[in-house]
């Protein structure tokens, strides 16, 4: 229903706009009760708050945790699905993990602070959210920072290292959004294999943040060495084309391609295996970084077999479904 309104001035600096009465009657609202605000460019959505939903507020009040502690509880929250949560500081070390949390979780907002109390709303359209289209673009994500990894082990630039680190963040927050989406799902709606595949969308967005995971550690290696190494190129460009194959076989539902990756996989594994052998006779330093670097290729290739094999269970399903 939409409603033309008129706006008034109120004094040098501000403005008034009249609620409708249906609409504060019905949400139980009354006289200096507070609403809640999501401004944007060309609208504002005004939200009601009221004694009926304070029960779904949660609410966090221990002046004992880290920053840490505290940003793994507003995470557990948020991946339970509350909407609201009401936060007692005690500390600058909460006021961060609290900014932080609000930074790095999607939809997380700061909607009011008076010192000693933070209250942080989850504002989701969830019917415009598609946990497939998540996913995807976790593994295009994934795809360009393995690319751009071997770039730099080509020609060196640290300005591309940096951009990996900071696509390595997107994806922690990609994956927080899909578990609580595949967390907070409405089982009873969904066939049997449809929350199989939910599940195997949550198992593969897992092995997509641990890819990105390594492969941040891997560009952190090699900006702590400066320079490019073009002799790890090639492993690295069979690795990267081994990961492209396993996220196609999940999204085609290719049982082939899958058995293409488990078939090759061990043979990338020796590949990188073999090249421990050519670090001995560098620095120190470099050994360090640059064994880093192998045991991340190594943990890419593993987690690549992880998603084909995700991908066969899935093309099984898809195939029983047109049988049924």
């Amino acid at each position: 229903m939409k409603d033309v309104r008129k706006i008034f001035k109120s004094g040098k600096g501000s403005y008034i706009l009249t609620l409708p009465k249906n609409w504060i009657l019905e949400n139980g609202l009354k006289e200096r009760d507070n609403v809640y605000l999501e401004i944007k460019k060309d609208k504002i959505i005004i939200s009601s708050f009221n004694n009926k939903n304070a029960e779904s507020i949660a609410i966090i009040d221990d002046a004992g945790l880290k920053f840490n502690q505290l940003l793994r509880r507003i995470i557990a929250y948020y991946l339970a699905g509350n909407n609201s949560l009401r936060i007692r500081t005690y500390s600058d070390e909460q006021r961060r993990a609290i900014a932080f949390a609000s930074d790095m979780l999607i939809g997380v907002e700061i909607m009011e602070d008076i010192g000693d109390e933070v209250f942080l709303e989850v504002y989701l359209d969830t019917k415009r959210i598609n946990l497939s289209e998540i996913v995807e673009r976790m593994s295009r994500v994934c795809l360009s920072m393995i690319s751009d990894f071997r770039k730099m082990l080509e020609s060196f630039k640290r300005e591309i290292g940096s951009s990996i680190l900071v696509r390595e963040n997107e994806i922690d927050k990609l994956y927080f959004l899909t578990l609580r989406l595949v967390n907070n799902s409405v089982w009873e709606n969904l066939s049997e294999k449809d929350i199989l595949d939910v599940f195997s969308y949550r198992t593969f967005a897992r092995a997509l943040e641990r890819t990105a995971d390594h492969i941040d550690a891997m560009a952190e290696s090699l900006i702590n060495l400066g320079k490019a190494y073009p002799e790890f190129c090639d492993i690295v460009k069979r690795s990267e084309e081994l990961f492209r194959i396993s996220t196609n076989s999940f999204f085609k539902k290719d049982p082939e391609l899958a058995e293409e990756v488990l078939n090759d996989a061990e043979i990338v594994l020796n590949c990188i295996i073999a090249s421990y052998s050519k670090i001995i006779n560098y620095e120190k330093e470099e050994i360090i970084n640059l064994k880093t670097i192998l045991d991340g290729l190594q943990r890419v290739i593993g987690y690549s077999s992880d998603i084909a094999e995700v991908a066969i269970n899935v093309s099984v399903l898809s195939e029983e479904g047109k049988n049924a």
